[in-house]
């Protein structure tokens, strides 16, 4: 299957350097990358202790090659992780009817830029299709034979998008309005909490914190509206980002070893299977357990879900303050 179109790659970046400098290396050894334009955000630094580290990246950036052109749009003021994510997407998508996004801190296998690339031709016709996503949830699928798989879930860690489907998507559901009419409404909350309670507990937590989390929301959109994202059953990314250095993401005390040493794809080419697009019993058995949480954390979900849709009132709403104010 020949390529029809080489999409573009965005990433936005502050100050990881050692993430960053793996991340593009790492992109530049795949195949097609010199036939791939590289576009990079870089945000402006709003505290000191991201001086050294944007510094290097500055550095790091000019010494750049093995892309067809490599963009920089550097910010002269800080937006913050979010907007300089979404406002690079929506720059490329300008001149690009299709793109893919990573954050910095992935690093890829050789046949990332292919299996997306191939995905992105594959699927552009498929309504049910959104996004050909990268990774692959640390689980085997057992008894699972082809190397790819459909899912309701979806996960930016290297991700390709098409920009109709994408701007369609993201205009719906990327604002708070979206969150407010899922918990506003008893029937949609109670379907969301049985098809997966982690994303209604994320819909509270972004309501209450006043963040906005796009994996979450896109996910949300998918589960509802019976969409699907197209994910490889090998991996073609790992991430090293669960080490507490991004915006969003907690020092997970090492556990974080889980994704640094997780198994990627060593091919430089890939071929794909014929799959049916739908929820495949095997692949949700997959997911159930990537989410899973012990006892007491569904206990305290469940609780606090009825205490949010009966209420209105986030039981956890003091426990997130008392982080904010460390």
């Amino acid at each position: 299957m020949e390529i029809s179109h080489f999409a573009p790659v965005c990433i936005p970046t502050l100050c990881r350097y050692e993430h960053f400098k793996r991340c593009v290396e790492s992109l530049s050894h795949c195949t097609h990358a010199e036939k791939t334009d590289l576009f990079i955000a870089l945000d402006m630094p709003m505290k000191d202790s991201h001086k050294e580290g944007y510094m290097k990246i500055c550095q790091f950036i000019s010494l750049i090659k093995g892309f067809k052109n490599v963009f920089i749009v550097k910010r002269d003021v800080n937006y913050g992780a979010v907007k300089n994510s979404y406002d690079i997407i929506l720059t490329v998508f300008r001149n690009y009817d299709r793109l893919i996004f990573s954050e910095d801190d992935n690093e890829f296998s050789p046949n990332f830029l292919e299996f997306v690339n191939k995905g992105l031709d594959r699927y552009e016709g498929n309504a049910d299709v959104y996004a050909i996503c990268g990774y692959h949830f640390p689980y085997s699928i057992k008894n699972y034979e082809n190397n790819i798989y459909s899912s309701n879930a979806t996960s930016a860690w290297g991700i390709g998008y098409w920009r109709g489907k994408y701007i369609s998507v993201s205009t719906q559901v990327f604002n708070f309005s979206y969150i407010n009419s899922i918990l506003a409404s008893w029937n949609l909350a109670t379907k969301l909490y049985y098809k997966n309670y982690s994303i209604i507990n994320d819909f509270i937590s972004q309501k209450t914190k006043n963040i906005l989390c796009e994996d979450c929301l896109v996910t949300g959109f998918l589960l509802f509206n019976n969409k699907y994202c197209i994910f490889p059953t090998i991996s073609k990314v790992r991430n090293w980002g669960q080490d507490g250095s991004g915006e969003h993401s907690g020092n997970m005390g090492g556990k974080e070893i889980i994704y640094t040493n997780q198994q990627i794809d060593e091919e430089y080419n890939f071929t794909y299977d014929d799959i049916l697009i739908k929820e495949n019993e095997k692949v949700h058995t997959m997911i159930k357990r990537t989410y899973h949480r012990p006892f007491i954390v569904r206990l305290i979900i469940l609780i606090r879900f009825i205490f949010y849709m009966f209420f209105k009132w986030d039981i956890l709403k003091w426990y997130f303050y008392a982080k904010m104010k460390r």
